[in-house]
């Protein structure tokens, strides 16, 4: 049997691996489950996408679709760029230099300055919140 701190943490680990969790409580010698639902949404960056090309140093937009957002969440958003190489999946998130945070995630856009890399076409913005969306490649020159 668990001890009561093993217990909440058998809870939690539960609540966290699934969207819906059926949660065992105990009271006396009955058993009941609990559904205790877990808000999990999906905001798709529109822009930038493929056919987008940034300058370095200029101002760009980056917008994504807040339909499946909950309209009472209070999550903060930060918006980080990174880039893939070749067919790997790594994102190389700069995450030492965000483009932007602390944002209503809610927003569904946010001005940020274009940072000053090196000219490519594989770049991508990661919008982080509740999930880690991230856009399509495009180009900054």
């Amino acid at each position: 049997m668990f001890t009561p701190p093993l217990r909440l943490v058998a809870l939690c680990l539960l609540i966290a691996s699934s969207e819906t969790s059926m949660i065992p409580l105990k009271n006396r010698a009955d058993t009941h489950l609990l559904e205790i639902p877990r808000t999990v949404y999906d905001c798709p960056i529109t822009d930038p996408n493929a056919r987008s090309v940034w300058k370095a140093g200029e101002r760009a937009v980056v917008v994504w679709d807040t339909r499946g957002i909950p309209f009472n969440t209070t999550s903060k958003g930060k918006i980080e760029l990174g880039y893939f190489k070749g067919k790997s999946s790594n994102e190389h998130l700069d995450i030492e230099n965000p483009l932007a945070e602390g944002f209503s995630i809610l927003d569904g856009r946010i001005d940020v300055t274009v940072p000053r890399v090196k000219t490519g076409r594989d770049y991508i913005v990661v919008l982080m919140g509740d999930s880690g969306n991230h856009s399509p490649a495009f180009t900054i020159s």
